[in-house]
Protein backbone atom coordinates (compact mmCIF):
# COMPACT_ATOMS: atom_id res chain seq x y z
CA UNK A 1 0.00 0.00 0.00
CA UNK A 2 0.60 3.52 -0.81
CA UNK A 3 3.00 4.71 2.48
CA UNK A 4 2.42 1.69 4.57
CA UNK A 5 -1.05 3.58 5.24
CA UNK A 6 -3.71 1.64 6.59
CA UNK A 7 -6.67 4.14 4.94
CA UNK A 8 -6.91 6.50 2.22
CA UNK A 9 -9.35 8.82 1.09
CA UNK A 10 -9.84 11.51 -1.45
CA UNK A 11 -12.00 14.40 -1.80
CA UNK A 12 -12.70 16.69 -5.21
CA UNK A 13 -14.43 19.77 -5.88
CA UNK A 14 -17.27 19.34 -7.81
CA UNK A 15 -17.94 21.79 -10.67
CA UNK A 16 -19.84 23.83 -8.21
CA UNK A 17 -17.17 24.42 -5.68
CA UNK A 18 -18.01 21.95 -2.88
CA UNK A 19 -15.53 19.39 -2.48
CA UNK A 20 -17.16 15.98 -1.69
CA UNK A 21 -15.68 12.40 -0.88
CA UNK A 22 -15.07 10.38 -3.84
CA UNK A 23 -13.62 7.62 -3.08
CA UNK A 24 -12.14 5.68 0.48
CA UNK A 25 -10.30 2.92 1.25
CA UNK A 26 -8.62 0.77 4.60
CA UNK A 27 -9.80 2.64 7.97
CA UNK A 28 -11.25 5.68 6.36
CA UNK A 29 -14.03 3.39 5.11
CA UNK A 30 -15.79 4.79 8.06
CA UNK A 31 -16.22 8.29 6.41
CA UNK A 32 -19.76 8.82 5.41
CA UNK A 33 -20.63 8.68 1.45
CA UNK A 34 -21.88 12.21 1.47
CA UNK A 35 -18.78 13.92 3.16
CA UNK A 36 -18.21 17.49 2.35
CA UNK A 37 -15.16 19.77 3.37
CA UNK A 38 -15.74 23.06 4.13
CA UNK A 39 -12.87 25.31 2.65
CA UNK A 40 -10.89 26.79 5.91
CA UNK A 41 -12.66 24.59 8.32
CA UNK A 42 -11.00 21.37 9.80
CA UNK A 43 -7.52 20.27 9.07
CA UNK A 44 -8.51 19.45 5.14
CA UNK A 45 -10.60 22.00 4.54
CA UNK A 46 -7.48 24.42 5.67
CA UNK A 47 -4.75 21.74 4.07
CA UNK A 48 -6.70 22.90 0.68
CA UNK A 49 -7.00 26.95 1.51
CA UNK A 50 -3.37 27.06 2.17
CA UNK A 51 -2.63 24.57 -0.35
CA UNK A 52 0.35 23.13 2.07
CA UNK A 53 0.94 19.35 2.80
CA UNK A 54 0.80 18.19 6.72
CA UNK A 55 1.35 15.59 9.10
CA UNK A 56 -1.04 15.18 11.38
CA UNK A 57 -0.17 12.57 14.44
CA UNK A 58 -2.73 12.87 17.62
CA UNK A 59 -5.58 14.93 16.48
CA UNK A 60 -6.54 15.65 20.39
CA UNK A 61 -3.07 17.81 20.14
CA UNK A 62 -3.89 19.61 17.05
CA UNK A 63 -6.13 22.29 17.34
CA UNK A 64 -7.55 22.15 13.90
CA UNK A 65 -9.65 19.34 15.05
CA UNK A 66 -12.72 19.40 16.06
CA UNK A 67 -14.38 17.24 18.54
CA UNK A 68 -16.41 15.30 16.25
CA UNK A 69 -13.19 14.50 14.41
CA UNK A 70 -11.24 13.58 17.33
CA UNK A 71 -13.38 10.85 18.60
CA UNK A 72 -14.00 9.75 14.89
CA UNK A 73 -10.14 9.51 14.70
CA UNK A 74 -9.49 7.31 18.15
CA UNK A 75 -8.28 4.51 15.49
CA UNK A 76 -5.57 6.35 13.83
CA UNK A 77 -2.22 7.26 14.73
CA UNK A 78 -1.26 9.53 12.05
CA UNK A 79 -2.61 10.93 9.39
CA UNK A 80 -1.38 12.72 5.72
CA UNK A 81 -3.42 15.80 4.22
CA UNK A 82 -2.26 16.45 0.66
CA UNK A 83 -3.80 19.38 -0.90
CA UNK A 84 -4.59 18.68 -4.84
CA UNK A 85 -3.56 22.12 -6.55
CA UNK A 86 -4.43 22.56 -10.43
CA UNK A 87 -1.45 24.44 -12.36
CA UNK A 88 -3.56 27.68 -12.40
CA UNK A 89 -3.95 27.13 -8.66
CA UNK A 90 -7.38 26.15 -8.79
CA UNK A 91 -8.73 24.45 -5.43
CA UNK A 92 -9.55 20.55 -6.73
CA UNK A 93 -9.41 18.58 -3.31
CA UNK A 94 -7.39 17.01 -1.09
CA UNK A 95 -6.15 13.18 -0.27
CA UNK A 96 -5.83 11.86 2.95
CA UNK A 97 -3.65 8.85 4.36
CA UNK A 98 -3.47 7.64 7.61
CA UNK A 99 -1.88 4.79 9.68
CA UNK A 100 -3.72 2.35 12.85
CA UNK A 101 -2.90 3.08 16.39
CA UNK A 102 0.38 0.65 17.11
CA UNK A 103 1.34 1.73 13.66
CA UNK A 104 4.76 4.17 13.55
CA UNK A 105 3.36 7.64 12.70
CA UNK A 106 4.38 9.49 8.77
CA UNK A 107 7.47 11.21 8.60
CA UNK A 108 8.49 14.54 6.63
CA UNK A 109 9.80 11.75 3.54
CA UNK A 110 6.50 10.35 3.62
CA UNK A 111 4.69 13.75 3.31
CA UNK A 112 7.07 14.79 0.24
CA UNK A 113 6.41 12.06 -1.33
CA UNK A 114 2.74 12.52 -1.18
CA UNK A 115 2.84 15.79 -2.08
CA UNK A 116 5.02 14.90 -5.40
CA UNK A 117 1.93 12.06 -5.69
CA UNK A 118 -0.88 14.47 -5.27
CA UNK A 119 0.60 17.19 -7.93
CA UNK A 120 0.46 14.17 -10.63
CA UNK A 121 -3.04 13.60 -9.32
CA UNK A 122 -4.15 16.74 -9.43
CA UNK A 123 -2.58 17.24 -13.32
CA UNK A 124 -4.29 13.85 -14.05
CA UNK A 125 -7.63 15.27 -12.31
CA UNK A 126 -6.86 18.25 -14.55
CA UNK A 127 -6.16 17.04 -17.74
CA UNK A 128 -9.64 14.74 -17.04
CA UNK A 129 -11.80 17.80 -16.49
CA UNK A 130 -10.13 19.55 -19.68
CA UNK A 131 -10.98 16.24 -21.69
CA UNK A 132 -14.76 16.24 -20.74
CA UNK A 133 -14.60 20.52 -21.34
CA UNK A 134 -13.47 20.14 -24.56
CA UNK A 135 -16.07 16.89 -25.67
CA UNK A 136 -19.03 19.31 -24.72
CA UNK A 137 -17.51 22.01 -26.77
CA UNK A 138 -17.07 19.57 -29.78
CA UNK A 139 -20.47 18.92 -29.29
CA UNK A 140 -21.85 21.93 -28.77
CA UNK A 141 -20.59 22.79 -32.10
CA UNK A 142 -21.74 19.83 -33.91
CA UNK A 143 -25.15 21.30 -32.79
CA UNK A 144 -24.35 24.38 -34.65
CA UNK A 145 -22.99 22.92 -37.35
CA UNK A 146 -26.07 21.28 -37.90
CA UNK A 147 -28.50 23.92 -37.24
CA UNK A 148 -26.23 25.88 -39.58
CA UNK A 149 -27.18 23.42 -42.36
CA UNK A 150 -30.89 23.45 -41.30
CA UNK A 151 -30.51 27.27 -42.09
CA UNK A 152 -28.51 27.27 -45.32
CA UNK A 153 -30.66 24.48 -46.89
CA UNK A 154 -33.88 26.46 -46.43
CA UNK A 155 -32.40 29.73 -47.70
CA UNK A 156 -34.05 30.66 -51.62
CA UNK A 157 -31.46 31.24 -53.82
CA UNK A 158 -28.09 29.62 -53.97
CA UNK A 159 -25.71 30.19 -50.48
CA UNK A 160 -22.19 28.68 -51.06
CA UNK A 161 -19.76 28.35 -47.97
CA UNK A 162 -16.25 28.46 -48.99
CA UNK A 163 -13.29 27.69 -46.69
CA UNK A 164 -10.43 29.63 -45.81
CA UNK A 165 -8.75 28.69 -49.02
CA UNK A 166 -11.78 29.73 -51.38
CA UNK A 167 -12.74 26.58 -52.30
CA UNK A 168 -16.27 25.92 -52.01
CA UNK A 169 -17.42 23.55 -49.32
CA UNK A 170 -21.15 23.50 -49.48
CA UNK A 171 -24.24 24.86 -49.51
CA UNK A 172 -27.58 25.65 -50.97
CA UNK A 173 -29.61 25.28 -54.05
CA UNK A 174 -32.59 26.33 -54.92
CA UNK A 175 -35.25 23.92 -57.48
CA UNK A 176 -34.13 23.26 -60.66
CA UNK A 177 -30.63 24.72 -60.38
Amino acid sequence: TWFSASGASVFLADLDGVIRIKGKVGSQTRIPSGAKIELGEGIAGTVILEGVPKIVGDPQDDPLFNQLEVESRREISSSMVVPLIGLNGERIGVLNFSRARGESNFFEGDLEQAGRLGAHVAMAIGNARMVVLLQKSLAAQDRKKEQLVAVLSSVAGVVQVFDEKGKIEGGSRTEGK
